[in-house]
């Protein structure tokens, strides 16, 4: 009887052992499944924020939808005077587009010598050898004062 109850003992213990080993592997198989799990969100973020730059990157690389009268403007000496920090040179920025890239800019914020030498005092300043306009401009007023024709590419 004694050798019946050591028997069932170990029996019962090893079913225990069994029991703890099933959830061991099962904590780990739960482990490695949430670990899986979290880097596949963080690759798919990735990927996504890489694309979206990518899609950025290269919009800004592309022509501009204003690139004849840009170029119309530097030919016939129009520059912008403006800074980094000025919220109105960003919207004059932001109505070119791509085609902000073929104005002459003369950021004020690196070249203060040559904004103070055209008496720039606000920004933005539009100068021409015609005269000069500040504060943010329409594309059909700018078109009007450097005689430049405006045309969607």
């Amino acid at each position: 009887m004694a050798k019946n109850k050591s028997e069932k003992k170990q029996k019962r213990l090893k079913q225990r052992q069994e029991q703890v080993q099933a959830q061991r592997e099962a904590a780990k198989r739960k482990h490695r499944n949430k670990k899986i799990l979290n880097y596949s969100i963080v690759g798919v973020i990735v990927l996504i924020l890489g694309l979206w730059s990518f899609n950025q990157w290269t919009q800004a690389q592309g022509p501009g939808q204003y690139d004849d009268f840009a170029m119309c403007l530097t030919e016939n000496g129009v520059a912008m005077y403006g800074t980094d920090w000025c919220p109105h040179c960003q919207e004059q920025k932001r109505l070119f587009g791509n085609s902000f890239n073929l104005v002459t800019y003369i950021n004020c914020d690196t070249n203060s010598a040559a904004c103070e030498a055209a008496g720039v005092t606000g920004y933005p300043t539009w100068i021409s050898d015609e005269g000069r306009v500040s504060g943010t401009q329409q594309l059909a007023s700018l078109a009007e004062f450097s005689g430049c024709e405006l045309e969607q590419n």
